[in-house]
């Protein structure tokens, strides 16, 4: 999909962004009871004074803990389309009406497009019980793949940029080069960038650091975590307890393991087929899961 930010590129602010003047914050005192002579009592105090100095933001704000722990910085944080909490985030200094309602207008009229390609090539094709499970797979596979893309442009081209813009949010890159993936383990750190650092954050360096897992432990603990989620949302979604995603959620832990095999990781065209062809079938397989049972 088209973007007003070059999606291959790292993250980079908004061109509105205006830097601010260094003012770097005192350091903080040590805690009083860093020499009490209850030894416990006082490597508490220090490790208090160690954290009371590392929890400030870099930014041109530093904003210290716990002077954050406000409705007003909870709102902020509930508005910008981020998953990951920081005490700053890189900011723009004024709201673009136009592009506001360019994506106002893009959101509506690329929903419209969704809700035609619905009505007309999914839902005439929904699986019968006396269709073949192959027909409904070729029937099924460029309809969804089209409505996915759709819906990928409203969500992370419209919506987040829409609301980043709202918020002042200055890092608008929600996702990468995708399509260019090889291997499912780049496709699932591109397509959805602020997933994709919120498990980084919070599962996978986490799950490392703290229990002193191997990285490929730890990558099958963040990929078992996101299946569930997603599985979740599907019991909401159709009152069904199926599995179904879930499965194809762990499903890609072989396919990233088969990707980094020579013949596939040395040839990146074959990658970049194969994960296409996994993308085009995972879709309406779902579906005829989802419908079929």
């Amino acid at each position: 999909p088209a973007s007003d930010t070059s999606p291959a590129s790292p993250a980079s602010p908004a061109s509105d962004t205006s830097p601010s003047e260094p003012n770097h914050p005192q350091p903080p005192k040590p805690h009083p009871l860093v020499d009490h002579p209850d030894e416990a009592i006082a490597a508490m105090a220090a490790e208090y004074s160690d954290m009371d100095g590392e929890l400030v933001s870099t930014g041109p704000e530093y904003v210290r803990w716990p002077e954050n722990i406000t409705f007003k910085n909870f709102a902020v944080y509930l508005l910008i389309p981020t998953l990951v909490y920081d005490l700053e985030y890189p900011r723009t200094n004024r709201i673009r009406p136009l592009y506001i309602f360019e994506k106002t207008v893009a959101t509506f009229g690329t929903f419209a497009l969704l809700y035609t390609v619905t009505e007309a090539f999914i839902i005439p094709l929904t699986p019968t019980p006396d269709q073949s499970f192959a027909k409904s797979l070729l029937n099924l596979s460029l309809p969804f793949m089209v409505a996915y893309l759709l819906l990928f442009y409203i969500i992370f081209e419209c919506i987040c940029s829409g609301f980043a813009e709202l918020s002042y949010f200055a890092d608008r890159c929600f996702y990468e080069d995708w399509w260019n993936s090889t291997s499912w383990d780049e496709f699932s750190r591109k397509w959805n960038r602020p997933v994709h650092m919120f498990l980084l954050r919070h599962v996978y360096a986490p799950s490392m650091a703290s229990l002193q897992l191997s990285r490929s432990t730890a990558m099958f603990v963040t990929f078992f975590i996101s299946a569930i989620a997603h599985e979740l949302v599907m019991i909401v979604v159709t009152h069904k307890i199926r599995m179904y995603l879930f499965m194809l959620q762990l499903v890609q832990l072989p396919l990233i393991a088969f990707g980094r095999t020579p013949a596939i990781k040395h040839n990146k065209t074959l990658g970049n087929v194969v994960f296409w062809m996994g993308l085009y079938a995972g879709f309406p397989l779902l579906c005829v899961a989802y419908v079929a049972h």
